[in-house]
C-alpha cells in the first residue's frame, strides 16, 4: 500500500512506501493530483506483483526506477556520453603507442586537426560529422590561403584524411 502527499510549499506530490520492512519517501515530479495517483496506482500494481512473487526485483536494482518504470527499468536513464572530434583527437594521440609517429608528423596532423576544429569547431559531436559537413569544411578550405598561396586540394585531402586515420595509429595516405 502507498500514499501520496502534496508538498506545501512547491505543490508537488510525493508517494511513501514500504518494500522490504523499509519506508520510502520519493518525488512524483507532478503538481497534477490526478497524475500522481495514476503513478500511485502502477507503483501499488509494482509493490504487489513483488509480494506475490510474479516480480523480482533484479539484484543491484534501484528500487525506485523499478517502480516507477513498472518494473521494466533497473537503472537511472543516463544520456549517452558525447565524443567530440577534440575529445577523439586527444584521445588518438593519448592512446597512439610510443614511435608509431614522428614528431614531426604528428605535428603536421595535429595542424590539419587545428584547421577542423576551426572550421567544424572542436565541440562538434563525431557522429555530427556527415559528409555535408565535411563538404563545407572543403569549400571553406579550398578558399583560404596560407603564406600568400591558395590551399591545395591535396592538403584539404590530407586533412580530411587525418580525421580519419585508420586504427594501425599511421597517417592516411590521401
Amino acid at each position: 500500500m502507498a500514499s501520496i502527499h502534496r508538498d506545501p510549499q512547491s505543490k508537488t506530490y510525493r508517494i511513501m512506501f514500504r518494500y522490504g520492512g523499509k519506508q520510502y519517501q520519493k518525488t512524483l515530479k507532478t503538481t497534477d493530483a490526478a497524475k500522481a495517483e495514476q503513478m500511485k496506482s502502477r507503483v501499488e500494481e509494482v509493490l504487489d506483483e513483488l509480494d506475490r512473487g510474479r516480480k523480482t526485483l533484479p539484484e543491484g536494482a534501484d528500487l525506485w526506477e523499478f517502480l516507477k518504470s513498472d518494473g521494466q527499468r533497473t537503472q537511472k536513464v543516463e544520456a549517452p556520453t558525447v565524443l567530440t572530434l577534440e575529445q577523439l583527437f586527444d584521445r588518438y594521440v593519448a592512446e597512439m603507442p610510443r614511435g608509431t609517429m614522428e614528431k614531426n608528423s604528428l605535428d603536421t596532423v595535429r595542424g590539419h586537426w587545428k584547421n577542423l576544429h576551426r572550421i567544424l569547431g572542436a565541440r562538434t559531436p563525431v557522429q555530427a560529422v556527415t559528409t555535408t559537413l565535411l563538404q563545407r569544411y572543403v569549400n571553406q578550405r579550398t578558399g583560404e590561403t596560407h603564406r600568400g598561396k591558395n590551399i591545395q586540394p591535396p592538403t584539404i585531402r590530407k586533412e580530411v584524411g587525418s580525421r580519419t586515420t585508420r586504427q594501425s595509429g599511421t597517417e592516411s595516405s590521401t
